[in-house]
């Protein structure tokens, strides 16, 4: 894994699932995270990459698919949905928070400082089934 010692990530919606995830595969690796929360009510932050772009600042999105959070809690009453979304997803499964740390690790690498602006799906093949 990519050693990212002396690196600061902030983390949109990182107090707990996906996110929190995301958190700790880039404190694994090194880095110093600031976790940026939100509240139920609003979607995600929108990262302004083309603004922040000319300071240095890279910007990448992680597209989740199905993942085991507080959020799908509701949808999980329903054995139906359940399978019929794990049925449609090639790794037969939804992801865990953890599923994401090595994405989040390897987008926060200083190597590659002209990668920004990227969305990187991250749904055991749900989208492309």
């Amino acid at each position: 894994m990519t050693r990212l010692d002396g690196h600061v990530s902030v983390v949109t919606a990182g107090n707990r699932g996906i996110g929190l995830g995301l958190a700790e595969g880039l404190v694994q690796a090194g880095a110093s995270v600031a976790v940026w929360a939100r509240d139920e009510r609003r979607t995600a932050e929108a990262c302004a990459h083309l603004e922040l772009a000319r300071h240095r600042v890279r910007c990448n999105a992680i597209l989740p698919g199905w993942t085991e959070t507080e959020m799908l809690e509701p949808g999980r009453s329903s054995g139906r949905w359940v399978d019929a979304t794990v049925r449609r997803t090639p790794v037969r499964r939804w992801g865990v928070p953890a599923d994401f740390r090595s994405v989040a690790a390897y987008l926060a690498d200083p190597s590659l400082s002209f990668h920004t602006g990227d969305s990187v799906v991250v749904d055991g093949g749900y989208t492309v089934f």
